[in-house]
């Protein structure tokens, strides 16, 4: 069978937005498979936004220095092989089918989740490739991720909001509890830091319990400096050894994601180093951030007019664009337009309100899978807010080309199912 013969016939027992949590038979065939651990230090990913870049900056540090080094993401953008990638190259759609089969033999009478299923691939295929390092970006909040299966000796936690509060909880709490849960007695522990004061205690207070040295939004930082003479972000990283000594790289070139997400992945390869897994090289963390980029991530697909793609689909991401538009752009005096798409279970009531002061039209639109909101839904909510809007074909920009004056600017939103496909049209033109 091809690779997209298992995904189908994975995603027919189990639907692919299927939700189980808890990892009773995860576990079942992770031991089945003698894939208690991966035989090599191990850094997890969570947080609600900047878990995918985080994940991806810290193990690409880690793989300039060291190989072999893997990476597990999701969801993809493009294609399924991005999920598991041995030194920043996606694994081939043959080692994958491997695993699958493996993988549903051990399973047995066991019915396995389409995550749970792809989490098991990434593991075997990690050990079959004896990696001396990885990087496993939770799925889900933390606790009953499987994901968590493994243990891990850096837990990382990126930021805390609001986002599928219907199973991590009503309140950044709750989410911070459930988020917490991949943290282990005595190692290490990095977060990214809350503005609200009661998420920085309690996460301290749970490290502490825990015996877990820890680094908190205060104790590092990344910020821009100005940089007219180039055509680029530079910033300094302020941040701790192992000691809680300072530390500080100057004059970074700023790749096209938060700060945030440098801070944190810096501060983690900080301790990386104190521990013994990689040096602490700035020539190697210049380099590897220079060539650094992150799809649909701020992702600039054309200057004039402005073409922007973001997978933002919760508030606090969708503030950062705004930021981040705000901040390029000061004196942006052209028409804003939006190609808007998101999932039932967001809040894209609460994402129109942040955005309808900037958009001066919308273009609604619907991926064709069973979670995705309808237009019809958008309308209701826009025709209430007396805003100009019409509907569009997912994938095809064009409409919104013809539209635009050479002074506009489109951003398309929602989520990676939104952005793909306007990504993928418009990087391959018919």
């Amino acid at each position: 069978m091809t690779l997209q013969d298992w995904l189908e016939r994975i995603e027919q027992k189990t639907p692919q937005n299927f939700i189980r949590p808890g990892l009773f038979h995860f576990g079942q065939v992770a031991q089945r498979l003698n894939l208690r651990d991966l035989n090599c230090p191990v850094v997890t990913v969570g947080g609600t936004n900047g878990k995918g870049s985080t994940a991806t900056l810290i193990a690409n540090l880690w793989a300039e220095q060291k190989s072999p080094i893997g990476l597990y993401t999701s969801p993809h953008l493009h294609h399924f092989r991005e999920r598991i990638v041995i030194d920043g190259k996606p694994v081939s759609d043959e080692m994958i089918c491997q695993a699958f089969n493996e993988i549903e033999k051990t399973a047995a009478e066991l019915t396995l989740t389409y995550f749970e299923f792809t989490t098991l691939a990434a593991f075997w295929i990690f050990r079959q490739y004896q990696v001396v390092g990885a990087v496993l970006e939770v799925g889900l909040g933390g606790r009953l991720d499987c994901v968590n299966w493994i243990h891990s000796d850096i837990a990382v936690i990126t930021s805390i909001g609001l986002d599928h509060q219907n199973i991590l909880g009503e309140s950044l709490l709750e989410i911070a509890k459930e988020k917490s849960g991949i943290f282990r007695s005595g190692r290490l522990v990095v977060f990214g830091g809350s503005t609200d004061q009661e998420i920085n205690s309690f996460l301290k207070q749970r490290a502490e319990y825990l015996s877990c040295p820890f680094w908190g939004g205060n104790d590092f930082s990344c910020q821009r400096v100005l940089n007219h003479q180039e055509n680029f972000d530079k910033g300094n990283w302020h941040g701790e050894n192992l000691q809680k000594q300072h530390r500080m790289i100057e004059n970074l070139r700023l790749p096209n994601v938060p700060l945030n997400s440098i801070a944190v992945s810096l501060q983690t390869v900080s301790l990386m180093s104190d521990i013994g897994w990689i040096e602490w090289q700035e020539s190697s963390i210049h380099y590897v951030l220079q060539a650094f980029k992150m799809p649909a991530r701020f992702q600039i697909l054309q200057e004039i007019p402005l073409v922007i793609a973001d997978v933002a689909h919760n508030l606090d991401g969708v503030y950062w664009v705004i930021g981040e538009f705000q901040r390029r752009w000061p004196n942006f005096n052209g028409r804003l337009h939006l190609i808007f798409g998101a999932m039932q279970d967001k809040d894209w009531i609460g994402i129109i309100n942040i955005l309808q002061p900037y958009v001066y039209h919308w273009w609604l639109t619907q991926p064709n899978i069973p979670r995705a909101t309808s237009v019809e839904n958008f309308i209701k909510k826009l025709e209430l807010n007396a805003a100009s809007h019409s509907t569009l074909e997912i994938g095809n920009i064009t409409p919104v080309l013809d539209a635009m004056n050479d002074n506009d600017a489109v951003l398309i939103l929602g989520s990676f199912y939104v952005v793909e496909p306007f990504l993928k049209n418009f990087q391959n033109p018919e």
